[in-house]
């Protein structure tokens, strides 16, 4: 069931990820996925707020704020490309709260496949921060996008450091691509 959130951004699902509970043991969590609006001015803005405050580097949180503000900024009537985060935000999505935010997505269709153009975690919690609060971001998101496109082949160009996790995925390479196969 989808909900409007601001112009056509929208509430998606609840998924889960681990959170790490008092006694250390991590514990199913749920939080929300959110599909952004590159027409909507907050959401725009947002998207932008998580690429500077996540800026220690390059990231894919800034390829994908440049991309929905490039798209924004030319009106663009369409897209192929679609931009989702997963938060800890779980109501009142008037506005996402980009601090609440633990990752972002972008996808395109191409032809008969699913691109993940790019999937970044949150940096304090990625799978090589060990004792972080959150784990199992990065397979949230990822799940979610096998579940809602699955009746397409999905296709990545993995960074070497996240072959691993595709891999562990269900994903193979071929060629210099990791694809996953419908099923």
């Amino acid at each position: 069931m989808n909900y409007s959130i601001n112009f056509k951004g929208k509430y998606i699902k609840p998924v889960f990820i681990k959170s790490k509970a008092d006694d250390g043991a991590y514990k199913n969590h749920k939080v929300s996925i959110v599909e952004l609006d590159y027409h909507s001015c907050s959401d725009t803005k947002t998207i932008n707020k998580v690429a500077s405050n996540w800026n220690s580097r390059k990231t894919f949180a800034e390829d994908i704020a440049q991309t929905m503000t490039n798209f924004h900024k030319n009106n663009y009537l369409t897209t192929p490309k679609r931009f989702f985060v997963l938060t800890e935000q779980k109501d009142s999505f008037k506005k996402v709260n980009s601090d609440d935010i633990l990752a972002v997505a972008q996808v395109t269709r191409r032809e008969n496949n699913l691109w993940v153009d790019f999937l970044q975690v949150k940096p304090e919690f990625t799978m090589f921060e060990e004792n972080a609060k959150y784990k199992k971001i990065g397979n949230g998101v990822l799940n979610f996008i096998k579940e809602a496109f699955n009746e397409y082949p999905i296709v990545l160009s993995p960074v070497r450091t996240a072959v691993d996790f595709y891999k562990k995925n269900g994903f193979k390479f071929e060629g210099p691509l990791m694809i996953l196969m419908k099923k």
